[in-house]
């Protein structure tokens, strides 16, 4: 079956062309009609430089891991899905036979494949075959754009469960961006009772603490940002900037025995910390990598209007204008926050 992709060939070179998936569906395979598709940090590294760390881009790659579709064939009829159902996938295929599969935390299967991940093309592609276990069937209430946004939500939910949110904690959220906006809601969701979000772009500041009660921290230097009054008592710390700078300080204005989770990857191998600081406080730190076992959580909190995900979506592109949508993503003055490319 030939259907019609947004291929990435090299750096900012997108090209539409035809490729061809599947004709015959295997017994636990379902075929999606792509509907709605974000626009991911990690998406546009790719298309900006043509490669994210050292992952390299060596030869042409199907953008996109945040999509909502619509099933339209099955490949056996005792799936949990029926065709035209309405689902978001999720990117990641684990071998399910690993050690880290069999604990459950298949995200660190060495072998997963993942969407839009040399060499695993994504989902900017009007049809796909995809394992029916991991798509998940979108409530009524919850738009196929909103479908796409799951993924992004995913990671927050897994960013919030590994730093311990819970009843009673006070959260600083480094970043504003989707990943920031996402964090900072899901944090009030599992019962913080304050959180400040901190950002360089006060826009973003503005549209963080519009849907949730988050204080907001506008800062252009990291040097001069307040230490004391505005954060006491600040038990996790979670960065999603991926700016090495910001981890240190993060850790200064942590309470003891307070914990850092590190979202943001960013291009650093290296990041300077104050030792004597994590030292003396007895901070945890610990790395966020995607998500495991929490789309249908995702899902439901959208669903029940625990986190308000439209409001995210800033601008929306259409299939064939993916390589306009990737560079105004790319530009900041654009004020793009969730970029969004829906299918006809």
């Amino acid at each position: 079956m030939k259907v019609k992709a947004a291929v990435l060939n090299s750096a900012k070179n997108i090209e539409f062309s035809a490729c061809e998936i599947p004709d015959r569906l295997g017994s636990g395979e379902v075929l999606i009609e792509s509907k709605s598709v974000g626009v991911c940090g990690s998406d546009l590294h790719f298309y900006l430089y043509g490669e994210l760390g050292d992952i390299k881009l060596n030869h042409p790659l199907i953008l996109g891991h945040e999509v909502s579709g619509i099933v339209k064939d099955i490949g056996s009829t005792d799936l949990a899905l029926s065709v035209g159902d309405r689902v978001a996938l999720e990117p990641g295929i684990p071998c399910m036979n690993c050690t880290m599969c069999r604990k459950g935390m298949y995200h660190l299967c060495p072998s997963v494949r993942f969407m839009a991940t040399p060499p695993y093309d994504g989902a900017l592609v009007t049809h796909l075959v995809w394992p029916a276990e991991f798509c998940f069937k979108l409530p009524s209430n919850v738009t196929l754009e909103e479908g796409a946004v799951v993924e992004p939500l995913a990671v927050a939910i897994s960013a919030c469960q590994r730093a311990g949110v819970t009843l009673g904690s006070r959260v600083l959220v480094a970043g504003a961006g989707p990943i920031g906006y996402l964090v900072a809601q899901v944090a009030f969701a599992f019962g913080a009772l304050e959180v400040w979000v901190m950002d360089r772009r006060s826009d973003r500041l503005r549209l963080v603490t519009s849907v949730c009660q988050a204080k907001a921290l506008h800062i252009t230097d990291i040097e001069k940002v307040p230490h004391t009054e505005r954060l006491t008592g600040v038990n996790i710390a979670i960065d999603c900037t991926g700016d090495p700078d910001v981890v240190g300080w993060l850790a200064v204005q942590l309470s003891p025995r307070g914990t850092l989770a590190i979202v943001g990857s960013g291009g650093a191998t290296c990041v300077p910390i104050p030792m004597l600081t994590f030292v003396l406080k007895e901070l945890d730190v610990k790395g966020v990598f995607r998500y495991s076992n929490v789309f249908d959580l995702s899902v439901e909190m959208i669903s029940c209007g625990l986190v308000d995900v439209k409001s995210l979506i800033t601008h929306r592109m259409p299939f064939d204008e993916s390589k306009e949508a990737f560079e105004l993503a790319a530009d900041p003055s654009s004020g793009a926050m969730k970029i969004m490319i829906n299918f006809g």
